[in-house]
């Protein structure tokens, strides 16, 4: 087994985006053991880069193989993306990311359910931590507190 560096230059826009879940999901399909992303020559990271790279993290938890971001260049416009979306401790190695996966997976062990909502997806309960972090009562609230109709 091996480890794959997937390396994004300049622009991780939504074109680059697909191509660098294309080049993992070959990763996952070559049964690979490991995969870093290495964001240290982006310097332009947007919504799409930045959920590619997400997804990349989830689905290599999901696969079991061992998946490492190195972040941009600080003080690059990509790393204040990665602050501004409050991503840096989840991307880090052995990060908040890594550590709630291995929590969900001990309590999946234990009970058959990572949360008591049965059915939640970890991003619907990421999304509802969100939205209580702005104060909302409600989704509704929420969507309204951040711009979104």
């Amino acid at each position: 087994m091996s480890t794959t560096i997937l390396r994004p230059l300049g622009v991780l826009g939504a074109v680059e985006a697909m191509d660098l879940r294309n080049n993992f999901q070959r990763v996952v399909d070559n049964r690979d053991s490991g995969v870093v992303v290495d964001l240290t020559g982006v310097q332009l990271l947007s919504a799409a880069g930045l959920a590619a790279v997400t997804n990349i993290l989830g689905q290599g938890r999901r696969s079991g193989i061992q998946v490492r971001v190195l972040p941009p260049e600080e003080g690059s416009e990509a790393a204040l993306v990665i602050e501004q979306a409050d991503l840096r401790r989840f991307l880090a190695p052995g990060g908040l990311w890594n550590a709630l996966a291995n929590e969900q997976r001990d309590e999946i062990a234990k009970r058959g359910s990572a949360d008591p909502r049965r059915g939640w997806s970890f991003a619907a309960r990421v999304g509802r931590q969100f939205r209580r972090a702005l104060g909302a009562k409600s989704d509704r609230a929420a969507e309204t507190a951040v711009g979104c109709r």
